[in-house]
């Protein structure tokens, strides 16, 4: 990119990045800034980034030249949006828009089309509104387009701020003033104590007034360009001083110049020194900054000092003091609630070419000109009322019935009656409904999915209608407002702007026309399934199988994370007929209870869990909930330590795992997001701490620890570096965690023991399952089957693998087929 950098992650779509430019000074010395950003200048060139260098360490796209128009450009999208996600944008918008000309004459639906996916549309309008601005007022002479390079002139230019303009003017004509990002409100912020979040006073002219003495002499040398110096502050941002910052880093050249680190370090000589904590406490308590004062409750310059004497009291060392003050800055801006509201939208196909029905939302507000299905909004739960923090928000106003008349009156006014033959409208989206979160808003989406038989037009454009509404017993039920609307291919969604959230309705949508195509070909699968089965590598003659080791999501489970009817009486009958069932699951004890007392088995149930952390033996007649560990493999205290310094530098949510308890401590909505998803998914219950784990790492030893991610593999990588060698990590199987066990813990491993202990050969044991932590467990027992849907590097080491998913009774079936192979005591061959 033309500015700002990286995200600080070093890599970039697995790829590693160019680093910061190594110090020429002694190893430990702090490096200047002018080490850290070695800009690539000649003389009369302009400022060329570091990143734009080619090294042998990263691919490097050609080179886009540094003007102010893509100087522009490359702000714009990079505002709310991290680097690595805009490349492929930007590098795609130059290719179609190499000027500022070509914007302006494009239309509306390429602009949008190009946009779509990035977010915040109004920026792209802006963009366009902007690009015909230039192309009138900047024209000279001889029909060039000119940019000015004063910020006053900039700034008339619509969708161009103080920040973009100072940009553009520093970067691209060597005007010697800030530009002032988040990045560089933080580095800001921590440089000089400004104790308050950055969306309020603070990102105004008081910012821009610090940023200014950035210039001021003795700061930045005369020589250094101030495009240089702007973009040297804007990577330091984010890269050293990054939200996970410590401001400790020896390669950080403002590492002695913060005041957060050096305030931290007078506040524990003070209270070491036996200065009481009050007195400081008066004085923060007397401050007046306007600045400061923003923050309402436990913020401002008080919060910080609190925070300072509550890292002491609690015995931390003065480096870690020093950096939770460090990390404290700038504070997080005050939390507004999101308005919830549930769209029941209409997927309508016409058969004969493919294409679907959709409108245009309106020329102003939220997604503004962008292409959607048609829905109507039934049911709407605002701030106030609790929206934002239920993420199963499912109960409309309306019934269904209700929702499909108005829906289909709708398709029938805008087709003036010629809709052909109509399909049954069929609901595609799970009950939790698909949701897409916009800054303020959530959109719970139900779709269903309708086909029509009517003949294509002349055109595939359709005026628009009235509006329709319905159900008025209850108020009225209006439609989403659209201002055309269009028969469009697949293809040609591309071209003219699609919101992401049509992109998620489409995959939804592609699953389902799978799973049915699937359920059609059923009967000609089955006897096709029946004669592999024939072929599939028998059990060795004579054995017989004495337990059935089970993984629980992905395996025995359905995708609802439920045991079906069918595969609770085959598990009843095998173990009436002498066989032992054992669970083998990653969920804690508590996730595993209502799974036991729903077998009603009447022996009893072994069951490794934590994935080989713990045994349990649940004792048949007994509430589950009363079964005691046989065995326990904690993970060490030190590597406890290390993955909790670890995530917190790195601002990740662990999940702490005792005998009866998963324990956290959430900081940010990311955190809470990634609770309320893991508890979704397996019905765990949480206990909420607020102490960094001390009170539970006090009391019992860790038997796991899940650090969540949407990028496991990546962190995976990561957490083998910081860890010891022998540690296990297993990427997280749904794919939003990674888990650390201790040493050579695993869910074979422990199978064996409990083998042991129960006096059953895993030779005589066969075993189901899908993910990474079933890899050892289905490779070490006399017989592992992998499920059809489980993951191709289990699928290798599996002696057989299922004809059915875990959500058609694949181990049910699977069971059934070894019954009549004879490999079970009493069953038919046997």
């Amino acid at each position: 990119m033309p500015l700002s950098g990286w995200d600080g992650s070093g890599t970039l779509d697995g790829k590693a990045l160019a680093q910061p430019a190594k110090s020429a000074k002694k190893k430990n010395a702090t490096p200047s800034i002018s080490s850290f950003f070695k800009p690539a200048v000649k003389k009369n060139d302009m400022p060329v980034p570091s990143l734009q260098e080619k090294s042998d360490a990263v691919e490097v796209a050609p080179v886009i030249p540094v003007t102010p128009y893509s100087v522009w450009i490359s702000e714009t999208m990079l505002q709310q949006t991290r680097v690595s996600a805009v490349i492929p944008f930007y590098n795609k918008w130059m290719a179609s828009f190499p000027t500022v000309a070509h914007v302006a004459e494009a239309s509306e639906d390429k602009i949008n089309a190009h946009w779509a996916g990035l977010g915040f549309y109004r920026r792209a309008r802006y963009l366009h509104e902007g690009a015909k601005y230039a192309v009138e007022k900047f024209k000279n002479g001889e029909g060039e387009i000119v940019f000015p390079s004063s910020l006053e002139e900039l700034q008339k230019v619509p969708g161009i701020g103080p920040y973009t303009a100072g940009a553009i003017a520093s970067i691209c004509f060597g005007v010697r003033t800030p530009a002032v990002d988040g990045n560089v409100l933080r580095v800001l912020s921590r440089l000089t104590g400004v104790a308050t979040h950055v969306k309020g006073k603070y990102a105004g002219p008081f910012s821009q007034k610090l940023a200014e003495e950035l210039y001021a002499d003795g700061v930045c040398p005369a020589d250094v360009p101030s495009g240089v110096m702007n973009q040297a502050i804007m990577e330091l941002g984010a890269t050293y001083c990054q939200t996970k910052g410590t401001g400790m880093d020896e390669k950080d050249p403002l590492r002695d110049h913060y005041l957060t680190t050096r305030l931290a370090g007078d506040i524990w000589d003070f209270v070491k020194d036996g200065g009481n904590p009050e007195e400081l406490r008066k004085i923060a308590e007397k401050c007046t900054c306007e600045i400061c004062g923003e923050v309402e409750g436990e913020g401002g310059t008080l919060g910080f000092l609190n925070g300072v004497i509550e890292s002491i009291n609690k015995g931390l060392p003065l480096e870690t003091v020093k950096v939770n003050a460090h990390l404290s800055l700038p504070m997080d801006p005050p939390k507004k609630g999101k308005r919830d509201e549930i769209h029941n939208v209409l997927v309508l196909k016409r058969s004969s070419d493919g294409k679907f029905l959709m409108g245009r939302r309106p020329d102003k507000g939220l997604l503004a000109k962008q292409w959607e299905f048609p829905s109507v909004v039934s049911a709407v739960k605002t701030a106030k009322e609790g929206g934002g923090k239920d993420k199963t928000f499912t109960q409309s106003n309306y019934a269904e019935h209700e929702l499909q008349e108005v829906l289909q009156n709708f398709v029938g006014g805008l087709l003036r009656g010629n809709v052909g033959e109509l399909s049954l409208p069929k609901k595609i989206t799970p009950d939790a409904g698909l949701v897409h979160v916009f800054s303020h808003i959530r959109h719970f989406m139900a779709v269903d999915f309708q086909t029509t038989n009517v003949s294509p037009g002349e055109s595939d454009d359709i005026d628009a209608p009235p509006v329709v509404v319905g159900g008025e017993q209850k108020g009225k039920l209006e439609l989403s407002s659209h201002t055309a609307y269009r028969w469009v291919s697949r293809e040609e969604m591309g071209n003219v702007g699609v919101t992401s959230s049509i992109t998620k309705v489409l995959k939804l949508l592609d699953t389902s026309e799978k799973r049915n195509n699937k359920k059609k070909n059923k009967k000609t699968e089955e006897g096709e399934k029946a004669t592999k089965a024939a072929k599939k590598p028998k059990v060795e003659e004579n054995k017989l199988l004495k337990m059935v080791a089970l993984d629980m999501d992905g395996t025995l489970l359905n995708n609802d994370h439920v045991l079906s009817e069918a595969s609770k009486a085959k598990l009843r009958e095998l173990s009436d007929l002498g066989v032992k069932i054992c669970l083998a699951t990653g969920r804690s004890g508590p996730a595993v209870y209502e799974h036991i007392n729903a077998l009603q088995l009447k022996v009893d149930v072994p069951a490794v869990v934590y994935n080989g952390g713990m045994l349990l033996n649940f004792v048949a007649g007994e509430e589950a909930s009363k079964a005691l560990p046989s065995a326990t493999f904690p993970v060490p205290v030190s590597t406890v330590d290390q993955v909790l310094q670890f995530a917190k530098r790195e601002g990740l949510l662990v999940q702490y795992y005792t005998h009866d308890t998963i324990t956290v401590d959430p900081r940010d909505e990311t955190h809470r997001a990634f609770i309320e998803r893991y508890a979704k998914l397996t019905g765990a219950t949480h206990t909420i701490v607020e102490d960094e784990y001390a009170g539970v790492k006090e009391r019992e030893g860790a038997l796991k620890l899940l650090v969540m991610t949407d990028e496991p593999d990546s962190l995976k990588e990561r957490l083998q570096k910081e860890l010891p060698a022998d540690t296990t990590l297993v990427r997280g199987s749904p794919p939003f965690f990674v888990e650390v066990l201790a040493p050579n813990v695993c869910k074979g491993g422990s199978l064996g023991k409990l083998c042991k202990k129960i006096g059953i050969d895993m030779e005589d044991t066969v075993a189901f399952g899908d993910g990474d932590n079933d890899i050892d467990m289905i490779r070490d027992v006399g017989y592992g089957i992998a499920m059809v849907n489980g993951r191709d590097v289990v699928k290798k080491v599996a002696k057989r693998v299922t004809e059915f998913t875990n959500d058609e009774d694949g181990v049910a079936k699977m069971l059934s087929i070894l019954q009549e192979e004879g490999v079970f005591p009493g069953s038919n061959n046997s």
